[in-house]
């Protein structure tokens, strides 16, 4: 059942205008916050979206400035996480734990990081490598290792 709550409110600055969080020395003028309640994760929100379009941004930029084409350049940057998504996320993750970097003067957010279990919220589903919509039909049992990412046993080089 959702417990989501009202939206916070939007950020007041430009997610444009934040600067990176410095590598050297560790975090720079940035600090570290342990949102402490699922309610303080839900006030930041926007902030969050915001952050993760800027990233998506950021990244074709740094595509193109290395000579990248333009549709390339978009397509290899991703697509920013759907506000649906972080909703979701934030809203039914349980436990929901994280750590987000602010600019130590403005407080403007610079990165964030939220960890949780694995959930499923099917009643049918079920962890079975012997399946045979798990695709590994004749691998199961036979000594070969299955954790090289490679796509074994299947045709049309997709993986």
């Amino acid at each position: 059942m959702p417990r989501r709550a009202a939206a916070g409110k939007p950020p007041t600055y430009s997610f444009v205008e934040v600067p990176d969080a410095a590598k050297r020395p560790p975090l720079g003028d940035s600090m570290v916050e342990v949102p402490a309640t699922r309610q303080r994760w839900l006030g930041m929100k926007d902030e969050l979206k915001g952050l993760c379009d800027e990233a998506v941004r950021r990244r074709a930029l740094k595509l193109l400035s290395r000579g990248a084409r333009p549709r390339t350049a978009l397509a290899s940057a991703g697509a920013p996480l759907y506000e649906a998504y972080i909703a979701d996320r934030l809203d039914l993750d349980d436990p929901l734990d994280g750590l987000v970097v602010r600019h130590r003067v403005t407080g403007w957010l610079q990165g964030f990081v939220t960890r949780t279990t694995f959930t499923t919220w099917t009643p049918h589903f079920m962890w079975d490598s012997r399946h045979h919509a798990a695709g590994l039909k004749g691998l199961v049992g036979s000594g070969r290792k299955l954790d090289s990412g490679v796509a074994r046993g299947r045709s049309g080089g997709g993986a």
